[in-house]
C-alpha cells in the first residue's frame, strides 16, 4: 500500500504494490470534525507506542503514502 497515493487509498482505490513494511503506526485523518479529532488524538497521546498522526491536505492528497509516512517521520525527528 505504500506506493499507493493518499487520494486513492481514501477513494478505496488501491493497487498492490510490493509489500513494505513501514513502522511505526500512521493515523491519517480525514473529513473528521475537529472535537472529534481533539478525542482521538487524546486517547492516542496515552499510548506508549509511538503513533505517528496527519490530516489530509491539499498539499499531501497527491502524495503516496509512503511520502507522507517519510515526511511525518523527520517531522517527528526534528522535533524530538
Amino acid at each position: 500500500m505504500t506506493q499507493n497515493k493518499v487520494k486513492d487509498i481514501l477513494n478505496k482505490k488501491l493497487k498492490k504494490t510490493k509489500k513494505n513494511n513501514l513502522e511505526p503506526a500512521v493515523v491519517v485523518f480525514s473529513n473528521v470534525a475537529s472535537l472529534q479529532m481533539d478525542q482521538m488524538l487524546s486517547k492516542l497521546k496515552n499510548n506508549s507506542t509511538l503513533c505517528l498522526k496527519a490530516v489530509v491536505t491539499a498539499t499531501n492528497y497527491n502524495w503516496t503514502f509512503e511520502k507522507l509516512v517519510l515526511h511525518l517521520l523527520e517531522e517527528y525527528q526534528k522535533n524530538k
